[in-house]
């Protein structure tokens, strides 16, 4: 008669405090950022991605306003206008927000006024969620 042995597998533990779960949900988290971020990326110029993206992760209330903002700017002003996402620090208040600056093409009187269109039509409506955190600009 011939014995079978099982071996059980491996385990291997996971970090000290972490469980697993807490593991699995961590990987499930940065893969929905990092699908966010490359959204943003197609949406916005945003040349200095590290510190952009941390601040979205602190901030993450801010994802949903950049996704309909860009919408918004592209009614006004254009699909192809270019926006682009900066941190900015405020010295006199030592605030950090995020700048989602409008590069129009359009002539200054043009420009100003589908700025006005678009904070009647869409920022003024946001204003309370945008908090300090974020400010879109006309360029």
């Amino acid at each position: 008669m011939n014995s079978m042995v099982l071996e059980m597998p491996a385990m291997i533990s996971p970090p000290s405090g972490v469980t697993i779960h807490q593991e699995i949900m961590q990987k499930r988290i940065k893969t929905v950022y990092d699908e966010l971020f490359a959204s943003l990326k197609q949406k916005y110029n945003v040349p200095d991605e590290q510190p952009v993206f941390a601040f979205l992760r602190q901030h993450s209330q801010l994802i949903p306003l950049l996704q309909e903002g860009r919408e918004a700017v592209a009614v006004f002003f254009g699909d192809e206008t270019p926006v682009l996402l900066r941190l900015r620090h405020d010295p006199e208040t030592g605030m950090v927000y995020l700048l989602a600056w409008i590069q129009s093409k359009h002539a200054a009187t043009e420009a100003v006024n589908r700025w006005l269109a678009f904070g009647d039509a869409w920022l003024l409506e946001q204003t309370e969620m945008l908090g300090d955190s974020l400010q879109f600009s006309l360029g």
